[in-house]
């Protein structure tokens, strides 16, 4: 599993011109990855995050496999202070709410922590017209990632939306009333993409392909948070 040179590329986006990499053809043993994920049998509903579908643990081999040729880029792009150490983890992630089971909070973009040393992976791994990855500013504080302090303040307004008539009973998409999509990177197979988890983003879900418990036709995405500290 090697990234290779020629398909990477970086976007500087949002106020903080922060960077997004996109990696194309990113493992070179797919195939393998594919069939970890679906002899991963114990997929569980996600009962920590907002993830709306089930996850099972991505094995050692792949985080070290994913890493090992990254960190160079990861450190010099995100500015990661060299004295910091990757604590990886993360999982195999499937999509599996239909939208009427949503809570308010799977209804809007979120952010994964509100360090700017927490990078987030996402390793699109199926074939299939699936959605894309969006990113997001918040129409009423104008915020697009979220630290330690906006936290509080972003909070009680995205409360406040959520208790009003105006919240959607559905996934995110390109014309949420409360947020702003910016930029978006298409599902593509092999494709990994990597950004600030304080970024705030979404899934963009395809409802007639993405919602599936099935390793083999559903969105599969590998997911990986390597938090530097």
């Amino acid at each position: 599993m090697q990234a290779g040179k020629g398909d990477l590329s970086i976007d500087f986006l949002g106020e903080q011109k922060s960077p997004i990499l996109t990696i194309d053809n990113f493992s070179g043993n797919l195939n393998a990855v594919r069939q970890q994920a679906i002899a991963s049998a114990d997929y569980t509903p996600d009962q920590i995050s907002k993830y709306p579908g089930v996850r099972a643990p991505l094995p050692r081999d792949y985080i070290i496999a994913c890493l090992q040729p990254l960190l160079p880029y990861i450190y010099k792009i995100f500015k990661i202070p060299g004295h910091l150490k990757p604590n990886p983890k993360g999982s195999y992630s499937l999509i599996t709410k239909t939208e009427d089971q949503l809570s308010p909070w799977q209804t809007i973009p979120h952010f994964d922590k509100t360090s700017p040393y927490m990078i987030a992976f996402i390793h699109y791994l199926n074939e299939g017209n699936f959605g894309s990855t969006g990113f997001f500013r918040h129409k009423a504080t104008g915020f697009d990632y979220i630290d330690e302090g906006r936290k509080d303040q972003f909070l009680h307004s995205v409360q406040q939306f959520l208790s009003s008539d105006q919240r959607p009973l559905s996934y995110v998409d390109a014309e949420h009333p409360e947020f702003e999509l910016y930029h978006s990177v298409p599902y593509k197979t092999n494709r990994m993409i990597l950004f600030r988890g304080y970024m705030l983003h979404s899934g963009l879900v395809n409802l007639p392909t993405d919602i599936s418990d099935d390793p083999l036709t559903g969105r599969l995405t590998a997911n990986m948070f390597v938090d530097f500290r």
